[in-house]
Formats: structure tokens, C-alpha cells, sequence
């Protein structure tokens, strides 16, 4: 426990000590992809990504990730697993990606897929954040509980500019060679 809260601290203090651009969408390219991301309000290391393959840059897939103390045995199971969130209030299903150890925890990634370029603006048109919570599958203790494998099951983004990244990053992966 001790741990944990010392952990905690170390990892508040990075956060406050980082630069005010890190709190601005980052848009980078990797060897098959290129990122726009913004990092979460209440896990500031968690983020929203958007991602483009490229070679085929019509669709920006959605992710985000959760990180968590969490030594559940059944955690590194979970991948491929499609489970409960609620995104800006609505319920919907995500599909955990991967869940790789990092730090004195796990990493988890939640995939939403993709739409096309305009679909997604359309969808975060009128919004200012993007509001994620983890739900239960279901009553009973053999069901899917969020609250076995992550310690914090919420986070928000100011998603204030998602145009003008998503076209930043559809417009380098386009100039990309695959």
C-alpha cells in the first residue's frame, strides 16, 4: 500500500512538472501508423488516441487505455475480450486490445474501431470532453466486475480541437509511404 501511494505521488508530481504543450493533441508517426493523442484528466498518463494505418488513411481507428494496479490473475486474459464503458454517458462496448505490464502495473488498451474522417468529427462535433467509465458485465461475481481489474475506472479529455488534429494527422499519413 505504501508502495502504491508513493508510486501515486512520484507520478502526480511528473504530471505537474510536465510541459504545458503535453496538455495540446500530439500528433506522431510510428513505423505503420500515425497517432493523434491527448492525454486523460484524471489518469494524465491514460490517453484518447486516434490512429491511422498507414497506406490506408480513410479511417481513424479509436482507442483508449487504462493504466492499473491491478495482479488479478485473469487481467492478461482479458485480451480480445469485449466489455461494457460508457462513453459521454451512452453505453456501448469495447474491445480490450492488449494488456502489457508497464511501470508497477498494467497498461490496458480498449479499441472502438473506426469511421471515417468525417463520421468522427461528426461524432465529437458540440463536444468539449470525452467522458469514459468502465461498467460491470454483469450482477453475479463469476460476470466481468471493472472493479477486479482497474483501480480507477473513469477518465475525461478536453477533446477542444479534435479537428484540426485528425486532419493534421489524416494529412501526414497521407504524405507517409507505407
Amino acid at each position: 500500500m505504501i508502495k502504491k501511494f508513493i508510486y501515486l505521488i512520484v507520478f502526480f508530481l511528473i504530471s505537474l512538472s510536465a510541459h504545458a504543450d503535453e496538455d495540446e493533441w500530439q500528433i506522431y508517426s510510428l513505423e505503420k501508423y500515425v497517432h493523434a493523442t491527448k492525454n486523460g484528466e484524471v489518469t494524465h498518463g491514460d490517453d484518447l488516441r486516434f490512429y491511422f494505418k498507414k497506406g490506408d488513411c480513410d479511417i481513424p481507428y479509436q482507442s483508449f487505455t487504462f493504466y492499473t494496479y491491478s495482479k488479478h490473475p485473469m487481467l492478461k486474459s482479458l485480451s480480445n475480450v469485449w466489455v461494457p464503458v460508457e462513453i459521454n454517458g451512452e453505453k456501448r462496448a469495447a474491445r480490450i486490445g492488449t494488456v502489457y505490464p508497464f511501470a508497477l502495473g498494467h497498461l490496458v488498451l480498449f479499441d472502438m474501431g473506426g469511421y471515417d474522417v468525417e463520421t468522427t468529427l461528426e461524432n465529437f462535433s458540440n463536444k468539449n470532453i470525452y467522458t469514459v467509465k468502465l461498467l460491470d458485465a454483469g450482477k453475479t461475481d463469476k460476470e466481468y466486475k471493472a472493479a477486479n481489474f482497474f483501480d480507477v475506472r473513469h477518465n475525461w479529455y478536453h477533446v477542444t480541437g479534435i479537428a484540426d488534429a485528425l486532419k493534421e494527422a489524416h494529412k501526414t499519413c497521407m504524405s507517409s509511404k507505407s
